[in-house]
């Protein structure tokens, strides 16, 4: 969900991959934020989730990839960049200060800071030179080998090309291929608990809360599952002491931005600084689940998302599937409650201020409020006033002062995340556009004023001006004459299964896509659809979102 004005627009560098998509997550939480992701490459996970995807050229063709940076800055209005992976970064140091002089917040740290940061051995010395505790490098040459060594690439991050070190063969076949000093060597440790540290640093110094958790399982380099490790415990404490230290001077140095540490707990109870990344870690999205948002940090907003909580977070494959329809359509007719606009959201404010005008002189205000939202999320619409008033218990008189004030209230219209760059995206493809919706004209008409970005449609049709509410075929061929068009070459665009996709079907048009939007009124059953005539008709597709849609209807 999206404020109807976004306040920000973020470009989330070489976005397309699981590094992206995590950052996604949490940046497409901010409120009042409008998410651009930018990767180099055609296809990518964000692609299906993100409304506004971008291919930029790869940043071996420098000038290439800073012009079409500073194209997205002018014509996008970005105000605040974040870098997905670690291979951007130094680019994206070099241009921090002129981007910074141009109103764009830069979530990387200065190019001094990346010269320790990005070099291990660099970060080492860093780290004692602080006294931070951490593991002291071991020079490979003359280790005896009365224990293993433990190598990462000096330049590399997480748990890539790692390599262990048994004896002096093993040891002397990297020293004859040239690959020893590519190489930070430790002491091999047998066994240790591994705690990851996610934090914020702004361009200020500021530091964030830390969100420290455990990695109980690791597949692939990711942490798959993570546990939320309390910081008074015996184990988080001193954990979290040392983490604070080391983030403090690494803001000290120029440090800025997302950051994941690595702090390691050895049986005997030690605490050592293993690993620091200069960018969002691919499982940093647990400080959402604690109830913090480091990304709405660094952009100067309250970390905050709701009540702090430890938590266990697990991440998880999950499949888009993208349907095609049989036949590519030429038109598409859009529904506007809960299909374009978060109806919801907007029933609860026109409720709530409608009570901010007259309900609260009459009662509890605090119990108003419950009421009135807990209708609203009950799914109740046409008979919400009537089941105020009897749950407050009104008078005739203050059943028809609310309902006068509820009519007249003007409220915001929330369109969702994905509606302005997916209608913009669709109507690039070629694409006519039309709204046809059942609610009464006069209270549509409303919303539409409150939401420039439902200005492109090439027909709006009121079904009830049209004699005929969905799922009632003359709605649907009112939508086709404005568009001029047979039914056949329209696609109906809707949250309503038997409503706006039977009802289209059944009216002649060529397809139907429903959309299954969280916190929707309508919320399709899978059994039920199968007992309709049209429940297998391959006409009919199923979508999360209008960006999941909007591939459905790309071109073959």
């Amino acid at each position: 969900m999206t404020d109807p004005s976004p306040k920000r627009c973020v470009l989330l560098l070489s976005g397309g991959g699981f590094q992206g998509q995590g950052l996604f997550e949490v940046v497409r939480r901010v409120a009042g934020t409008r998410t651009i992701v930018a990767d180099i490459h055609e296809e990518g996970v964000t692609r299906y989730l993100c409304a506004d995807y971008r291919r930029v050229p790869p940043l071996a063709q420098r000038e290439a990839f800073i012009a079409a940076l500073h194209s997205m800055i002018e014509l996008d209005g970005v105000t605040a960049i974040f870098p997905s992976t670690a291979f951007e970064l130094p680019l994206l140091a070099e241009l921090r200060d002129a981007l910074q002089a141009r109103g764009v917040s830069v979530a990387v740290s200065s190019t001094d800071a990346l010269r320790v940061l990005l070099d291990k051995r660099a970060t080492a010395r860093f780290l004692a030179d602080h006294d931070i505790a951490t593991q002291a490098p071991v020079d490979a040459r003359a280790h005896g080998f009365g224990t293993p060594l433990f190598g990462r690439p000096h330049g590399g991050w997480g748990g890539r090309d790692t390599c262990r070190l048994a004896d002096t063969a093993s040891r002397d076949r990297l020293l004859s291929d040239g690959t020893l000093d590519d190489y930070i060597w430790t002491a091999f440790l047998p066994s240790f608990d591994e705690l990851s540290v996610d934090f914020a640093i702004r361009p200020d110094g500021a530091l964030s809360p830390l969100v420290l958790r455990k990695r109980l399982r690791t597949s692939g380099g990711f942490a798959v599952v993570s546990e939320s490790v309390d910081p008074g415990s015996g184990e988080g404490a001193p954990a979290l002491a040392l983490a604070e230290r080391a983030a403090r001077a690494i803001a000290g140095i120029g440090g800025a931005g997302l950051f994941n540490l690595q702090v390691l707990r050895t049986p005997d109870g030690r605490s050592m600084v293993s690993d620091i990344n200069p960018r969002f870690g691919t499982s940093s999205g647990h400080a959402l689940g604690e109830g913090l948002n480091l990304a709405a940090f660094f952009l100067g907003e309250d970390a905050r998302q709701g009540a702090r909580h430890a938590v266990k977070t697990v991440r998880k494959l999950q499949d888009i599937t993208i349907a095609r329809l049989p036949t590519q359509p030429t038109a598409l007719v859009f529904d506007l409650d809960d299909t374009l606009l978060d109806h919801k959201r907007w029933f609860a404010a026109k409720a709530l201020a409608a009570g901010d005008a007259v309900a609260r002189e009459w009662g509890d205000a605090e119990l108003f409020r419950e009421t009135a939202l807990g209708l609203v999320d009950e799914g109740e619409r046409r008979q919400f006033i009537d089941q105020l008033a009897q749950r407050l218990g009104w008078t005739r008189e203050q059943h028809a002062q609310y309902l006068d004030a509820f009519r007249a209230a003007r409220v915001e219209a929330p369109l969702f995340a994905d509606v302005p760059d997916a209608l913009a995206g669709l109507r690039a493809m070629g694409f006519k556009l039309a709204l046809l919706t059942d609610n009464p004209p006069a209270t549509q008409r409303q919303k539409l004023e409150r939401a420039p970005a439902l200005g492109t449609f090439d027909a709006i049709v009121f079904s009830q001006d049209a004699g005929a509410e969905k799922p009632d075929a003359r709605a649907f061929h009112a939508a086709a004459t404005a568009l001029r068009l047979p039914p056949a070459q329209l696609c109906m665009i809707g949250d309503n299964l038997f409503r706006d996709g039977f009802g289209a079907l059944r009216a002649g048009y060529g397809g139907a896509i429903v959309l299954r939007r969280p916190g929707a009124y309508i919320q399709p059953h899978d059994d039920l659809a199968r007992l309709s005539t049209f429940g297998d008709d391959p006409r009919l597709v199923h979508a999360t979102d209008l960006v999941v849609a909007r591939e459905i209807l790309r071109a073959r």
